[in-house]
């Protein structure tokens, strides 16, 4: 009768663990089928867009270098210190405001020879600054520069033809750039049978900038004449921008 009751037991314990099995298998099935489908990915369009947009300039930007040298370094700075106020007075002269005039601090270092790469006799002591000048009246431009030479200016950098509305530009780039990149999207969808959706992302790339042709100041004469110079013809300038725009697809 032991025996017995102990082959009883082992069969029911089996049976419960067959059943609570089946349980548990049934329960994950039923899981795996209320799972809803994958999502579909989505269908989208990548495009760029560029313009570009020719303005007058109406400004130009000249950089003047002042370098003076002597063994006695209050010398030097003394020199550079006239040349740069007889600069400044010159530029008073033609009627350009100081609000268009930026000067850098005066630089100081010592001057040595060299040979075979090692450093031997003391020359002297170096001196320079930068001065530099927005001129909004192109037809100063030989005065400037004659009368920059003549203050003992020792370098004379090449005009930047600029404009005072350049935000104003860039952003009507902007929103051609723009319009370029949705008219491509428009084209290459309609060619291919779809529909174009919302946008996604926009991003702006490095391409948006400025260009211009530089003035050469060597095409004017050294000496002023006292009268205003109409030989520079500022031409144009390019201001550019690019977009990228990812556009969702119906």
């Amino acid at each position: 009768m032991r025996v017995n009751n102990a082959v009883c037991r082992a069969i029911r314990s089996s049976s419960l663990f067959s059943v609570g099995f089946l349980v548990l298998l049934c329960t994950a099935a039923a899981g795996l089928c209320a799972q809803p489908p994958a999502p579909q990915p989505m269908r989208t369009i990548t495009v760029s867009g560029d313009a570009e947009m020719r303005v007058v300039p109406d400004q130009v930007l000249f950089d003047f270098g002042i370098e003076t040298e002597s063994k006695d370094i209050e010398e030097a700075a003394r020199d550079n210190d006239s040349r740069l106020n007889a600069l400044l007075d010159a530029i008073e002269k033609l009627g350009i405001v100081r609000q268009d005039v930026q000067t850098n601090q005066l630089t100081i270092a010592p001057e040595y020879a060299y040979k075979d790469g090692r450093r031997g006799e003391f020359l002297g002591f170096s001196t320079s600054r930068n001065v530099s000048v927005t001129l909004k009246n192109f037809g100063k431009t030989r005065n400037l520069i004659a009368a920059a030479l003549k203050a003992g200016v020792t370098n004379v950098g090449q005009g930047q033809l600029r404009t005072s509305e350049l935000r104003k530009y860039r952003d009507e780039a902007r929103v051609l750039a723009v319009r370029a990149a949705k008219d491509k999207a428009l084209l290459l969808a309609h060619e291919l049978g779809v529909k174009v959706g919302r946008v996604l992302t926009i991003e702006e790339t490095p391409n948006t900038s400025m260009y211009a042709n530089q003035v050469q100041t060597s095409r004017f004469d050294r000496g002023a004449s006292g009268e205003e110079d109409n030989t520079l013809a500022p031409g144009e300038l390019s201001v550019s921008a690019r977009v990228s725009v990812v556009f969702e697809l119906e």
